[in-house]
This record gives C-alpha cells, structure tokens and sequence, in this order.
C-alpha cells in the first residue's frame, strides 16, 4: 500500500481486498480451517489468535 497499490482492484470473484478481510474471523474460520487440513501435510500451521486480530487490522489499513 506504501508503494501505490491499488485498493480498488478486485479478484475473480468480483471482491476487493477489503471486501476478502471485512467479515468477522468467525464467519470466515471454516476457510481457515479447509486451508489448514489441505495444508498440515506440508507443515502449515495457522495461528489463529494472530489471524483473529490482524484481519480487522489488514481491513482498517484497506478502507
């Protein structure tokens, strides 16, 4: 964001950035939880107390 991004640009899905991280991290926990199984072969592990508090964070920074 520092170097110029542009918030305004949307995914695939027709969402902004912010639009991806303005839910509350419980209405979106099953993503994180899908991620994590698919992932924990591979050594991923998600810390969700960091996420829980970043995403509302990640969302102000994107407004």
């Amino acid at each position: 964001l520092a170097k110029g991004a542009d918030k305004t640009l949307k995914n695939k899905a027709g969402q902004t950035a912010f639009e991806s991280v303005e839910a509350p991290f419980e209405d979106v926990k099953f993503i994180y939880d899908a991620i994590g199984d698919g992932l924990k072969p591979l050594g991923l592990k998600l810390d969700y107390d960091h996420i829980k508090t970043t995403r509302p964070k990640i969302a102000e920074m994107l407004k």
